[in-house]
């Protein structure tokens, strides 16, 4: 796998974590859980619709790398997204965060999540020379987006706050 590929694999994942931003639905996951887990923001439809922008994203770009890996890592890495987000949301809820409050762990725990379960599921895919510079690059740009992206949905009135 070169860097380029390596890159390509977490495309889906930012469009993954911002879907639900667009897409998501009024029925919160904690409504079906019967307590407050993850709180309001984290919706069914969200869920579905991070799953199914990220998968459409993936098999769009697989048709640019065709490589069978690709597609199942890309997958993988938006798993790790979304579980990496509820995971955000769950720790936030229980150091009883305001729903809604800004912080750094929005911002980084959908793409560690990504990286870790890319990692978990092929470690090679980590094995080309200049790896560690990819992963420092996805580290750093993937705040970045993420504050613009909001921004951005905060200026469409799709979000209530700018981050």
């Amino acid at each position: 796998m070169n860097i380029w590929e390596f890159f390509a694999i977490f495309i889906p994942v930012y469009f993954a974590n911002a879907a639900p931003v667009f897409l998501g639905g009024e029925l919160p996951i904690d409504k079906i859980i019967g307590r407050k887990v993850f709180g309001k923001n984290k919706t069914v439809l969200g869920l579905i619709s991070a799953f199914s922008v990220g998968t459409i994203v993936a098999y769009i770009l697989y048709l640019f790398f065709p490589e069978k890996e690709f597609f199942v890592l890309a997958l993988w890495a938006i798993a790790g997204a979304i579980f990496g987000d509820l995971f955000g949301s769950f720790l936030k809820r229980r150091m009883e965060l305001k729903e809604g409050a800004p912080h750094t762990m929005d911002q980084f725990f959908f793409i560690i999540f990504a990286l870790v379960f890319v990692a978990f599921v092929d470690w090679r895919a980590f094995l080309f020379s200049s790896m560690p510079l990819a992963v420092l690059v996805l580290l750093i740009v993937s705040p970045l987006l993420h504050k613009a992206s909001n921004v951005v949905a905060y200026m469409f009135k799709l979000k209530k706050v700018p981050w």
